[in-house]
């Protein structure tokens, strides 16, 4: 268990390798790897496990999330399926050293903490591979011949033969690594890790289908772990993933799907973009600009498609994409700022970041409605209303911040202020706290209306957004919004750029620190690219956009956003490079 751990391996498994995202529904795409890519170490740093979508197991009867994050994701190549667990956990526990030693409870009295995988190669519900690993790497596999066989109410696999324990399946491999002392009780472990690797060789005399798997081919799968939150003896918890509405590994009836993919691995399931630029007058120009979205990659265009906004629903769903309507905040009352900023002229400057992270003063060029005002409330909560009623999937959030960046003078702004300061705390952290809370709390009261509004009309809706204009005292707040995607900045349109440090520091937060406040939101991280102001002068290389989306997927990311449509469209090198980047 712990006792002295470097503090980089703790960042690695918090920021590298996110813990907060889910495998879609019941399925997981398992997508290709080069041959010889993984090192079998127990050690996930290798790219792809990045990249591949991250399974979250919750408990296994009830799905309420565990306290310990977790994560398991799958990859194949032309010879093997390869898995890769990572459980956070301040107890590890494991002893068994030699294959097919048995640390189960009711086996030999040996009581271990395990990792777990369910495979059937051709989804018959016969002749289940059920493998278990401890943090020693140690392997136990059985064959079961029908796994969720009962007689009376009672399960009878082993007293009928329907178990084949005495089967070693050849070449499976496994490596495990733990961050932690290993079977202490008298102190904290961080966590530890398993990489799997199991050849189709191996499972030929298991299916009835052909191995290797082709493309798009189905098998069923379930991955479990049992933990203990305690040092042994102490009560051991179970978590699977999908849910088995029972305490009973062995409920095939629920395992989910494993698809195969011929693509290189990615999380990238929401991939979004915003439009504002392209002409929206005619059925045409909306069939036209939905599919050029759907040509890159996108599967979510935000855009009001103006007056024409029922044909860019129609042709969204017709071509298989999500329409989102931009909601920009407004509102009758207004912030004020300081008279000091209010004389600032920002048309002659140059490095004018128009609501990004300025370079020196500035302020946005546009007012910003009082958001603590309850008139300015309302009558977003009507036009969301009437989105709704129209018919959009989801609804994406834009213009929610200040105009100085950092909070507003207006009377109402001042009293409530004065009103929430408790004098323990220093004024500045007082005033940036109520002001981001105050943004906060408008997300969330936003978000539970449009929820109810939607339940009452028996739709459902997704809500979006873009962290927008900058909060200076934290630019970075957007993980404590209750939203489904939050799309926050992790490169901005204008020079200059900013550099990939930057760039993989405010990523690597925007994915990780999504669900740290609310179990609601995905982390979008959000690319700006510009055409058009200064004559093209801030338009990124293609090599720049493709290092920024490749980030973006090392990362381990699950949605992204990108800005804009109609100016990623007029520069074809770029247009070509963020196609290729959403593909892969």
């Amino acid at each position: 268990m712990r006792k002295v751990i470097d503090g980089l391996v703790f960042i690695f498994l918090l920021f590298v390798l996110p813990v907060s995202l889910q495998a879609s529904g019941k399925e997981y795409k398992c997508g290709k790897i080069l041959p010889d890519e993984l090192t079998l170490d127990g050690v996930l740093d290798e790219v792809f496990w990045k990249r591949a979508p991250k399974i979250k197991m919750n408990a296994m009867a009830t799905g309420k999330e565990t306290d310990f994050p977790n994560a398991v994701s799958i990859v194949h190549d032309d010879k093997n399926l390869y898995l890769g667990y990572h459980f956070e956990n301040p107890v590890i526990w494991g002893k068994a050293k030699k294959r097919d030693e048995p640390f189960f409870a009711y086996s030999g009295g040996k009581s271990e903490m395990f990792v777990k995988l369910f495979l059937d190669p051709d989804g018959n519900g016969i002749d289940v591979l059920e493998l278990h690993i401890n943090p020693l790497g140690t392997i136990f596999d059985t064959i079961q011949r029908i796994p969720n066989i009962n007689f009376n109410g009672v399960r009878f696999y082993r007293a009928n033969g329907l178990c084949r324990e005495d089967i070693n399946i050849k070449g499976i491999e496994a490596a495990a690594k733990v961050y932690g002392t290993l079977n202490q009780d008298n102190d904290f472990d961080n966590a530890w890790s398993v990489e799997v690797k199991i050849p189709f060789e191996s499972l030929k005399d298991f299916s009835t289908s052909g191995l290797p798997p082709l493309n798009t081919k189905k098998w069923r799968f379930s991955v479990q772990s049992r933990y203990f939150k305690h040092p042994l003896p102490s009560k051991a918890y179970y978590l699977s993933f999908p849910t088995m509405g029972i305490v009973d590994s062995h409920n095939y009836d629920v395992y989910a799907d494993l698809i195969f993919s011929s693509k290189a691995p990615c999380s990238l399931d929401h991939k979004a973009v915003w439009c504002w630029s392209l002409p929206h007058k005619t059925k045409k120009d909306i069939e036209k600009a939905v599919l050029a979205a759907k040509k890159l990659g996108f599967n979510v265009i935000i855009w009001s498609g103006g007056k024409n906004w029922y044909d860019l629903i129609y042709y969204a769903r017709k071509h298989g994409l999500k329409a989102y309507a931009p909601l920009v905040v407004s509102g009758s009352y207004f912030q004020e700022m300081t008279p000091e900023e209010s004389k600032l002229k920002m048309a002659d400057k140059t490095d004018y970041q128009r609501g990004g992270e300025p370079h020196g003063k500035e302020v946005l060029y546009t007012k910003r409605p009082e958001f603590l005002h309850p008139f300015v409330r309302q009558e977003n909560k009507k036009r969301i209303n009437k989105l709704i009623d129209r018919g959009f999937a989801g609804i994406a959030f834009d213009f929610i911040g200040y105009q100085n960046y950092y909070g507003s003078f207006s009377p109402l702004a001042r009293r409530c202020l004065m009103e929430s300061i408790n004098p323990s705390i220093p004024e500045q952290k007082a005033r940036d706290h109520f002001f981001e809370q105050t943004l906060v709390d408008f997300y969330r009261d936003m978000y539970d209306h449009a929820k109810k509004y939607a339940a009452a009309k028996a739709r459902k809706i997704d809500i979006s957004c873009h962290i927008y204009p900058v909060f200076l005292p934290n630019p970075l707040y957007g993980n404590k919004c209750k939203v489904d995607y939050c799309g926050q900045t992790v490169s901005w349109f204008f020079k200059p750029y900013w550099n990939y440090d930057k760039i993989e520091k405010y990523t690597r937060f925007v994915v990780s620190g999504a669900g740290a406040y609310h179990k609601y939101p995905i982390g979008a991280p959000f690319i700006g690219f510009d055409s058009k102001w200064q004559d093209g002068v801030h338009a990124k290389s293609p090599e720049r956009i493709r290092r920024e989306i490749q980030i973006v997927k090392d990362a381990g990311a699950q949605a992204i956003q990108f800005a804009e449509l109609g100016y990623i469209l007029k520069c074809p090198a770029v247009a070509g490079v963020i196609k290729d980047e959403l593909a892969n």
